[in-house]
């Protein structure tokens, strides 16, 4: 897959691009669809498909305050992107000049000079140009004036909604990861590099590492408890992990806490992608670590059973 970074670099391409535009944040199996459209049209036309997206994500130049947090970091994204066969990959920076543009200024600066569309190929809920006033209808009029077709790509529909990162992003936020995996086509994961805590879980016997996530950005599911996969450095490990603020133990700041079945070693400074298969329960507090010791047992019994 190859990577563009500086969007002058485009015309290197063609003047005859079928492109698609958005944050693809999560590439869903919603985005999933529009992308295999992208790729069927490409090799229909035999011109060049270019996925373009924004770095940092939208909200976060247009609302700071309340920026989303990422389904996925760039990194974890064009990850994503290359194992769907996405041929070309565009990111474009997201500034206040480009949020400024009007969406005509938009497409003719950006979608017709720069990346030489002929195609654009967008979700049926696409908006864009300043104060994301440009939609489909307004793209459309754009497209015959500036001689582009559009394709608009119908919504996939789970449990009688469309899949939409906002979506997502809810059901992770209160621990449905399965729900969430669902949407996505995978199970969510994320980026964490271990690092030295007070060594609480070994002393119940049940070592844990403790993660530091790669990405402040990054949503992190709602506390509780989770049966994970966990991919080391050269091998993969079912695992239980715990986010929250360890009751038991009087705890004020949260944590994410992962033990290994299985697993004997030195993870210090490691990075380990964790992949959360499902939610086993709340965190909750116990007052005899004799019982938090028989209760992590149990969790362990889950975690394999849901792994299989």
């Amino acid at each position: 897959m190859r990577i563009i970074e500086d969007i002058n670099h485009c015309s290197e391409l063609g003047s005859s691009s079928v492109v698609t535009i958005g944050a693809f944040d999560g590439v869903h199996i919603g985005h999933a669809t529009i992308l295999h459209q992208l790729r069927k049209i490409s090799s229909q036309t035999a011109s060049p498909a270019l996925m373009v997206t924004f770095e940092p994500h939208p909200q976060e130049v247009l609302n700071p305050k309340r920026a989303v947090s990422l389904l996925t970091t760039k990194g974890e994204k064009l990850e994503i992107l290359a194992s769907l066969g996405t041929q070309t990959v565009v990111v474009l920076p997201f500034t206040a000049r480009l949020a400024g543009l009007s969406p005509e200024e938009f497409v003719r600066e950006i979608v017709v000079r720069k990346l030489g569309a002929q195609r654009l190929v967008i979700g049926y809920n696409h908006t864009f140009g300043k104060g994301r006033s440009g939609n489909v209808e307004i793209l459309r009029k754009l497209g015959n004036k500036w001689r582009f077709k559009v394709d608009v790509v119908s919504p996939v529909v789970v449990d009688g909604q469309p899949v939409s990162s906002t979506r997502i992003r809810a059901l992770l936020s209160e621990g449905k990861v399965s729900q969430a995996a669902e949407l996505l086509g995978r199970n969510y994961s994320f980026l964490g590099c271990v690092c030295r805590g007070e060594g609480l879980g070994r002393r119940l016997g049940f070592p844990t590492a403790n993660l530091r996530v790669e990405d402040p950005r990054k949503l992190i599911p709602a506390t509780g408890v989770y049966a994970v996969r966990a991919t080391l450095p050269a091998q993969r490990r079912v695992g239980v992990m715990n986010i929250g603020y360890r009751p038991s133990f009087g705890g004020t700041q949260r944590t994410v806490e992962l033990y290994l079945l299985d697993f004997q070693g030195d993870l210090y400074d490691n990075e380990i992608k964790v992949e959360l298969i499902a939610k086993i329960r709340d965190e909750k507090r116990f007052l005899r670590k004799e019982a938090l010791a028989k209760q992590i047992e149990g969790d362990i019994k889950v975690a394999e059973e849901l792994a299989k």
